[in-house]
C-alpha cells in the first residue's frame, strides 16, 4: 500500500461555492482520486486559506511552509506529497514571483526534512497547478486576479521542471464555473480527482 499526502487549500477540503458548506467525501478531489486507486491510501491535508508561504489573517496559522514539516513527520513514511497552493497567494494579492519561492520552499522542505527513517529517502513530489479563477462572481475576483491565475500555472510548472517534480495543471479539466468564482462544484472537483488517477499512479509506479 502507497500512502499520498495531498496538501492544499479549500480546494483539496472540498469548499461549497455556494455557501460555507463542504462536499460530499466522494465528491472531495482527494477522495475521488483515491477511489480509483485501490493501492494507494490518501492523507488529505486541505486548510481553508492556506498559503504557500506567506501570512494570511485567519482562525489559525496559514502559512504552509510552517505546518508541513510537521505534517510529514506525523504521517511519514509518505510516497508521494501532491501540493496545490497558491489560489490564496493570488487572491490575497500576493505577487505570483513570491509563490515561486514560496512553492521552491515547500520542495525543499519535502526533500530536506529530517525523516529519522532508516532506510527512508523521503517522498515524490507532485505540483499541482491550481484551477483558474472566474472574474465577478466574487468579491476581490477582478480581471487581475484571473490574469494572476493564470500566470501562476506557468510559475507552478516552472517550480516543478526546476526540481523535477512532477507536475499537473487543474485547469485542463477544472475551473471554477460559476459559484463564486473561487471554489469548485461538486461534479467538478470530483472530475479533478478522477484525472488525477492516472498521473498519480504513473509517478507511484503502480
Amino acid at each position: 500500500m502507497k500512502t499520498v499526502l495531498a496538501f492544499g487549500d479549500s480546494l483539496t477540503w472540498g469548499s461549497c461555492p455556494h455557501g460555507t458548506g463542504r462536499h460530499p467525501k466522494e465528491d472531495r478531489w482527494p477522495d475521488a482520486m483515491a477511489a480509483g486507486i485501490p493501492q494507494v491510501e490518501v492523507i488529505t491535508e486541505g486548510l481553508r486559506g492556506r498559503t504557500t508561504a506567506y501570512y494570511r489573517a485567519g482562525p489559525t496559522e496559514m502559512r504552509g511552509d510552517l505546518l508541513l514539516p510537521s505534517l510529514l513527520h506525523s504521517h511519514a513514511p509518505l510516497d508521494l506529497v501532491m501540493v496545490m497552493l497558491g489560489t490564496n497567494d493570488v487572491y490575497s494579492r500576493v505577487p505570483v514571483t513570491e509563490s515561486y519561492w514560496g512553492l521552491r520552499k515547500l520542495v525543499e522542505i519535502v526533500r530536506g526534512h529530517p525523516y529519522g527513517i532508516e532506510g527512508y529517502a523521503g517522498p515524490r513530489v507532485l505540483l499541482i497547478a491550481p484551477p483558474g479563477f472566474v472574474a465577478g462572481q466574487c468579491f476581490g475576483v477582478d480581471e487581475g486576479v484571473v490574469e494572476a491565475g493564470h500566470q501562476l500555472r506557468e510559475i507552478v510548472q516552472d517550480v516543478a521542471t526546476e526540481y523535477d517534480t512532477a507536475f499537473f495543471d487543474a485547469s485542463t479539466v477544472a475551473t471554477a464555473e460559476a459559484g463564486d468564482g473561487l471554489h469548485l462544484e461538486a461534479h467538478v472537483s470530483r472530475a479533478l480527482g478522477e484525472a488525477l488517477q492516472a498521473p498519480v499512479a504513473e509517478v507511484l509506479d503502480l
